[in-house]
Parts: structure tokens; C-alpha cells; sequence
């Protein structure tokens, strides 16, 4: 070991005695650590514990966090990359701010959605090629196929939708348009719900949490197209997915309390909950 510090070898000896002791996402975290101090320090590694102590490796890859995922060595000594799945959404959204204990269930949200008396708030799906005239579509063909299938999932589960609002910006009236779902009126574009104010006078952030606050028809729900908004105070701020919905309550005191988040793949687990066939 070329007179490597005794001190270290003992502290390296001890971690691998550690490594034996934890879970299986530690071991693979501590192991990644030990390879580097072991060629830092010029010492032979030890065997994978994980790979070698009665486990396929094959069939059982390790499971790591994303920010140690490394290129390690298989038994044979082959370079082999740690199977790491993808985080389910890439990006979390902070706001609106969700009480846990007012987050509705899977199979809550899939009753709360049959009955009525919510709001739902959609972003428009993904942006295409921007038409100020809207003499075309202003979604991508994967956005359009988004709003379908989110039009399609409501229609086979049956969400009673008393109204539907929408920007008037062209790629949220394109996508309120996809959606499919019939209302009880015709589907009606507001400036309350677009991304830049029209009128120097009209506070956008007010008008749309205003609408949040409004108590849909008795029975139904009140569908509002929109877009994101974060440039604003936290309280008044909305970050989601394109296509995704985010569930609010209006609470009658003037205010709403956001109760869930729908992405576009949460659908056919909301249908199954629902015990509706779909797709």
C-alpha cells in the first residue's frame, strides 16, 4: 500500500464492516464511496456483498438515488451502470401550497370527481407553432393527443362539467376545444384566465383566484383552461404539467384549497379507482 496512513486503512476496513449492516440503496451508496477511496488509497476492493451474497444481480439491480448513480464493475469486472429508475415527474410544482391533510386519495379524488362541486384547473397541453390568429392548431401532435385522451378519460368516467372556461390564447382554446367535453353551456373565453393582462386596470392573478373561489353548478364541476402562472405572489402562484389539472375546493369564505394534481398519465389509475374501462 505504498506506506498509505494506517489510520486510513482501519477507517476503510471499518466501512466495509458498515456495509454489511445497511439496506441494500445504503450499500450500493457506501460501496460507490469505498471504490473511490480504494483506488484513491491503492487498496484491492473487497467482493460486491449485494452481487456476490446469494442475490442475482441480474434480476435484482441495485437501486441507488439519481445523484450517485455512477458506471461501476460487475463481479466479472466488466464496466455495467446501476439500474436507476426515473423520478415518476422530473419536476415537482410548489405551488398552489397543498394541506396533506386535505389531499384527497386516488380513490377519494375518482368519488369527489363523479359528484360535483370542484374546480378544476387545466394548463393548456404541450405548445406547438404560436398563431396569433389561431387559424391553426398552436399544440404539438403529442399535446393534441394529450387533450384528447384527457376529454376521453372524463367522458368514460362520467365528471359532470357545468362549465368550461378558457384563455383566450390560442393553445389553451385549442386544447379546452380537444378535450371533447360537453357543459352545460358553451365553452366560454375570458381574459380572467390568460397569461399577460390585456388592460393595464386588470389584475389577471385576482380575477383567476376569484374564479377559483367560485362554487361550480350544483352537481358539477367548473372546468377552467389556463395556463401557468409563477410570476406573482406565492399565495396567488399556479406551476403544473402541460395538461395537467390541479383540483381546487372553493372553501366559501372567498378562497379555494387545492385538494389534488391530475397529469395526463394519472388518468387510468383515477378510471381503475372509478372501476370504469378505460382506455
Amino acid at each position: 500500500m505504498g506506506g498509505f496512513p494506517l489510520v486510513f486503512v482501519v477507517l476503510f476496513l471499518d466501512m466495509i464492516e458498515a456495509l454489511a449492516r445497511l439496506s441494500r440503496t445504503r450499500q450500493a451508496v457506501l460501496a460507490l464511496t469505498l471504490a473511490a477511496f480504494a483506488s484513491m488509497a491503492g487498496i484491492a476492493q473487497p467482493a460486491n456483498p449485494i452481487a456476490g451474497g446469494g442475490v442475482d444481480a441480474k434480476s435484482a439491480p441495485i437501486q441507488i438515488p439519481l445523484e450517485t448513480r455512477r458506471t461501476t464493475s460487475s463481479p466479472a469486472g466488466k464496466p455495467r451502470t446501476l439500474a436507476v429508475p426515473p423520478p415518476r415527474y422530473p419536476t415537482p410544482h410548489r405551488f398552489p401550497a397543498m394541506d396533506p391533510f386535505m389531499v384527497l386519495s386516488t380513490t377519494a379524488l375518482a368519488e369527489a370527481l363523479k359528484r360535483g362541486g370542484l374546480v378544476l384547473y387545466m394548463r393548456h397541453a404541450e405548445t406547438g407553432v404560436i398563431s396569433a390568429q389561431c387559424e391553426k392548431s398552436n399544440l404539438t401532435p403529442p399535446g393534441e393527443a394529450a387533450a384528447a385522451r384527457v376529454g376521453s378519460a372524463m367522458r368514460a368516467m362520467k365528471i359532470p362539467i357545468g362549465a368550461i372556461f378558457t384563455s383566450d390564447v390560442c393553445r389553451a382554446r385549442d386544447t379546452a376545444r380537444l378535450l371533447g367535453v360537453d357543459a352545460i353551456g358553451a365553452v366560454e373565453v375570458t381574459e380572467d384566465l390568460t397569461n399577460t393582462p390585456k388592460r393595464e386596470s386588470h389584475d389577471i392573478h385576482a380575477a383567476r383566484m376569484k374564479r377559483l373561489a367560485t362554487p361550480p353548478p350544483a352537481g358539477a364541476h367548473t372546468l377552467l383552461v389556463s395556463h401557468m402562472h409563477t410570476n406573482t405572489t406565492d399565495a396567488q402562484a399556479v406551476s403544473l404539467d402541460f395538461g395537467e389539472i390541479i383540483v381546487f375546493q372553493p372553501n366559501g369564505q372567498g378562497g379555494a384549497d387545492a385538494v389534488a394534481r391530475i397529469r395526463v398519465d394519472d388518468w387510468a389509475r383515477l378510471a381503475k379507482a372509478a372501476k370504469v374501462a378505460w382506455p
